[in-house]
């Protein structure tokens, strides 16, 4: 059976959407280096069989730490976004132990802001086919490409976006639905038509990607269920992060997990009436588990890099790329290899729930070649 350690980074406890800021509750804090991240991830690192030989002492030696630290984090080998982790020679020293051992990286990484507003499109499409009403919606992709679309919108203009579903108390329009919809509607009509956006508007396929999404949300002007979008309370987008805890226990109900002490998580596990604590879930103190540390610093770079992709777009990804130091480059490449080894051992160990365009810009990082050919 194995045995996956997990460890979590950018668990906000709650999102909502704030008036005040035009945006989110974590945006904004003047005490942090980098923006605080809008994907959530948990994961870490998982070995097959009863036991692992990865020898963490001697990661630990070769990091070179101080000597008193109680336990290694990952601010201890790298700090700033992606790129400026990248730089860091201790990086490299994790990313080859990694390969060199029986250890395999995993990991769920969702994009919190994507992840909030996909139900619309759902809505929808279910809307129109239960009423008869005739989309181009034949196959899952064609679903994914309008979910990216949604999420390109928002991208384009965050605030005028959020000013609109604050307007309806987004995401609680039980008896707003239609309306909110044709209001989406404009938005994406003033997304495609405003002299403001032309240039984002000249990236390839996009005007098609809109079109479409706009034709989806013109069919259903007279929506009246939205099911899956709404919730009971004006703005909050997601009243708490053990939904993705659950989904991970669920998931992998048949192997051991053992997971970093957050007192927060275990309680809400403990207080759910009729629903126990899972009997192959564990929590534990990182000081008492080694792998639970070394979960720690593969999530913290995981979700370093997933945030890096989603906030650049291609062009600036790809002019990024030309301008790698000697050691980017080479944590670059390890990375991608550790994503590799671990993929061909199981490819449900690698879990990432972001729109299609980020995952166009992940070819892109870590393999361009394969990006260039298929575009």
């Amino acid at each position: 059976m194995p045995t996956f350690y997990y460890d979590e980074s950018n668990n906000h406890r709650k999102l909502w959407i704030d008036p005040g800021k035009r945006g989110y509750n974590i945006d904004g804090d003047m005490n942090r280096k980098i923006p605080v991240g809008r994907n959530f991830v948990l994961g870490g690192v998982v070995h097959y069989g009863a036991s692992s030989s990865a020898d963490v002492s001697a990661l630990i030696a070769s990091l070179r730490l101080q000597e008193d630290l109680e336990e290694v984090k990952f601010k201890h080998i790298a700090s700033g976004d992606f790129g400026s982790c990248l730089k860091s020679a201790k990086v490299e020293s994790l990313l080859e132990w990694v390969l060199a051992s029986d250890l395999y990286v995993h990991f769920f990484n969702v994009n919190l802001e994507y992840w909030a507003f996909l139900d619309i499109v759902d809505d929808c499409v279910m809307w129109c086919h239960g009423n008869g009403i005739p989309v181009a919606v034949h196959s899952i992709h064609d679903i994914v490409l309008l979910k990216d679309a949604l999420y390109r919108v928002i991208r384009i203009d965050r605030e005028a976006f959020l000013d609109m579903a604050c307007a309806f108390g987004y995401p609680n329009i039980e008896d707003r639905t239609a309306e909110f919809v044709r209001a989406l509607a404009s938005r994406v009509d003033t997304v495609m038509s405003s002299p403001k956006h032309s240039e984002q508007m000249q990236e390839v396929g996009l005007e098609d990607a809109l079109a479409r999404l706009l034709h989806l949300l013109n069919s259903c002007r007279e929506i009246d269920d939205m099911t899956l979008a709404q919730m009971d309370e004006d703005g909050v987008l997601l009243d708490a992060f053990d939904i993705f805890y659950d989904y991970t226990s669920t998931a992998r109900a048949t192997e051991e997990l053992v997971m970093d002490m957050e007192v927060k998580v275990k309680e809400q596990f403990e207080s759910r009436a009729g629903m126990p604590v899972p009997a192959n879930l564990r929590f534990a103190d990182s000081k008492d588990e080694p792998l639970v540390q070394v979960s720690d610093l593969t999530t913290g770079l995981i979700a370093r890099y997933f945030q890096f992709v989603d906030d650049h777009d291609h062009s600036q990804l790809g002019e990024w790329m030309e301008t790698l130091s000697r050691q980017q480059s080479i944590n670059l490449s390890l990375l991608r290899d550790v994503f590799d080894k671990s993929h061909e051992k199981d490819h449900t160990l690698l879990h990432r729930l972001v729109s299609a365009g980020e995952l166009e810009k992940s070819d892109l990082i870590l393999y361009p070649e394969h990006f260039h050919s298929q575009n």
